[in-house]
């Protein structure tokens, strides 16, 4: 799976949620919800992905079993 599909199936399925969780008669302002939650930055915000670099190299992992860090 991609993250970024993930991602747009999740904001989707949120969308939808929203929309039929709460009932609003009014037809105008239905229609007012539902453009506010259409837009972009209304219910989340991004990044959604950080790029780390990797690492350096480090101490053995064994080392921290026998650490007083993890004990």
């Amino acid at each position: 799976m991609q993250p970024i599909d993930i991602v747009e199936r999740v904001k989707t399925t949120y969308k939808n949620y929203i929309k039929t969780a709460f009932p609003v008669i009014d037809e105008g302002l239905r229609a007012q919800m539902r453009a506010r939650i259409d837009q972009a930055n209304l219910l989340w915000r991004g990044p959604y992905l950080s790029f780390l670099a990797e690492p350096g190299p480090g101490r053995p992992k064994r080392s921290f079993c026998l650490s007083s860090i993890i004990a």
